[in-house]
């Protein structure tokens, strides 16, 4: 896929760096679970705002209506309904002291989803420029199925036979997990492998490392959904550094996308 241009290398080290710093200060104060998951938050917020800025950077300075602008801020929006979602979420634990599940954060969750994915759909669009992608989207459904049938075996058959979870909360926990395996996974994977074909390409390094962090995001997702269920997830433990990770590696991939196209003050020199 090529290297990174020198600004995109220098961001892709502060955030390495960043990350790993703030690991370490959440595992340095693991004992103190409320420290440890205000820590894990705060670095979530962090990286998606990023990831946001990235995103409304490059939009703006996009000429209207243009193919790439529309995919970026279908992503940005889709980051930016995550950001909402985590302050609404806190909004509801901390301020209202209510049960914030289920509450109207999951509806700026739940958003995010056909934001992301679709943003990830228009970029393959534009890559294969009408070409059958067969094999990337054959191999991305197989994938997201086989999630499917495990995450029903391992957690949602029992979720839909559990006669004291409400309906709302049945569907709710349903289409996280089927959410994360078709609108993220599948999208996020068939880019990637359509990318392979582009190995080199301007465009291609960019959009295999969003690609990246939307199977970042997925993975964790699920990770978190199978160690909730069997109540072993504790907020500001090691795996909530995936979501870092994510949201940082999408935040990268538009900073990159906007030094491949020349973007930097003005106008994309692309037309």
């Amino acid at each position: 896929m090529g290297v990174l241009p020198r600004r995109a290398a220098v961001t892709a080290g502060a955030l390495l760096a960043s990350i790993v710093v703030a690991a370490a200060a959440m595992r340095a104060v693991s004992a103190n679970a409320d420290m440890a998951a205000a820590l894990s938050t705060a670095g979530a917020v962090a990286f998606a705002v990023f990831a946001v800025a990235a995103a409304w950077s490059l939009a703006s300075r996009l000429q209207r209506g243009e193919p790439l602008q529309v995919q970026v801020a279908a992503i940005g929006a889709g980051m930016a309904a995550l950001v909402a979602g985590d302050f609404v979420y806190w909004a509801h634990e901390s301020l209202l002291r209510v049960e914030p599940y289920p509450s109207s954060a999951d509806l700026l969750y739940i958003a995010s989803f056909p934001l992301l994915g679709g943003g990830l759909l228009l970029a393959l669009r534009a890559f294969t420029r009408g070409q059958r992608q067969t094999v990337p989207l054959a191999v991305s459904a197989a994938v997201s199925l086989a999630g499917t049938v495990a995450v029903w075996l391992t957690v949602l058959g029992p979720l839909m036979g559990d006669t004291e979870a409400s309906v709302l909360e049945k569907a709710l926990g349903a289409f996280y997990p089927l959410g994360d395996l078709w609108l993220l996974l599948f999208p996020a994977l068939a880019l990637a492998l359509a990318l392979v074909r582009f190995a080199g390409g301007r465009l291609a390094t960019p959009w295999a490392i969003v690609s990246f962090g939307a199977l970042a995001m997925a993975a964790t997702d699920t990770a978190y959904t199978w160690l909730d269920y069997a109540g072993t997830y504790v907020s500001g433990s090691l795996v909530d550094v995936g979501w870092w990770v994510a949201y940082a590696a999408i935040g990268l991939g538009l900073v990159t996308l906007a030094e491949v196209q020349g973007v930097r003050g003005g106008r994309s020199r692309e037309r």
